[in-house]
Parts: structure tokens; sequence; C-alpha cells
């Protein structure tokens, strides 16, 4: 009794640590701020401990389930603006992370099968790969989705860009569809440029 009392006090010890390891290797994908003229961290929110260790993604009626060990949300916005970017940095567990980055890559290519040529675009970088489907208008609740794998650490980074057509234009970030595609790819070059200062 006493024993397995102990083998489970040294699991949820080690549990713990590994989270923690996790989460100072996450940081790095949910610090960086001030780009792309004064975007600023409006919420930072740590994957809670007792979700369990994977999450369902859907994409045009297709759901898939991908490993998630950790994770942080951060939400992007400028000053008396609203919400501009919505981003979640999630670690796989490594022995899943290949198969999380294919099936994650195959969403992404079935949101971009409905948008038209054009829409769907591959990046590449020192340390990443990854994709992006931006919206040819300004419509439905989400204008862009841009994905992020960084292989050494084993972390996908999505960011979202949601859209409030409601709002007047005083709180909204851009006037149009030309000036939200601007604002957008300075936003992602500015993460991107501030990430790469972490990358081996």
């Amino acid at each position: 009794m006493i024993r397995a009392g102990l083998l489970s006090l040294l699991l949820a010890c080690w549990a713990a640590g590994a989270q923690a390891e996790t989460s100072a290797a996450l940081k790095k994908y949910a610090s960086c701020e001030g780009f792309a003229k004064g975007a600023g961290i409006k919420l930072q929110t740590p994957r809670p401990a007792d979700e369990p260790p994977w999450r369902e993604l859907t994409a045009k009626g297709v759901t898939r389930r991908v490993s998630v060990i950790d994770g942080i949300r951060v939400v992007y916005g400028f000053p008396d603006k609203e919400v501009f970017a919505d981003l979640k940095a999630e670690a796989s567990d490594p022995a899943k992370y290949a198969e999380d980055k294919r099936e994650r890559q195959r969403l992404v290519e079935a949101v971009a099968e409905s948008q038209g040529a054009g829409a769907y675009t591959t990046l590449k970088g020192r340390g990443y790969t990854g994709q992006e489907v931006v919206k040819p208008a300004l419509e439905g609740s989400t204008l862009a989705i841009t994905q992020l794998f960084f292989d050494a650490d084993k972390v996908a980074v999505s960011i979202s860009f949601p859209n409030f057509p409601q709002l007047p234009a005083s709180e909204r970030s851009f006037a149009d569809h030309a000036q939200f595609v601007k604002l957008r790819t300075a936003f992602i070059r500015g993460y991107l440029d501030c990430i790469g200062r972490y990358l081996k």
C-alpha cells in the first residue's frame, strides 16, 4: 500500500516536472508582441493540466484527433480594437508528432479547397514549415488561417484571424480586404522574425 502510494506520488511529480519543462519550451511561441505596428497580447491562457492529452480538430465536416501534451492560447489585438489573431501553440506527443503534423496539414488543405486559386500557400524558413489560407473576401467567421510547424520542439502553432463584421469601423483594425491582407502579412512576418531569435 505504502509502496503503491509512493509510486503514485513519484509519477505525479514526474508528470508535473515534464509539464513544467514543456511549458518552458512553449513560452517562446507565446511571448512575442509589438509587431505589425503594435499588435499586443490581450489574453494568454495555458492549457488546463486536467485536459486529455489530445484534442479534436474539425474542418469541412472532417474531424481528426491529434495529440496535445501541453499548450498555450494567446489572443492578439491592437489598442482599442477587436481581437485580430487567435494563436494556439501546442506540443505533440513526440512519438505522434509526425502523424499529428500530417493530420493538421490535411485539414488546412481541406479548408483551402473551397477558397479558389491563390488562397493557399506554403511556408518554409529556418526551423519551421507551414501553410496558410487567406479568403479572397471579408466573409465568414474566419478570414485566414496560418499553421506553423517547429519540428525540433515538436510544436504546432495555429493562428486564426476572426471576422467581426457586426462591429463599427472604429473598433476594427482594417477597413477593407486589402488592408486586412497587408496587416495579416505584417503580423505573420513579425511573429516569425521574433520566433527566429529563439530557433536553433
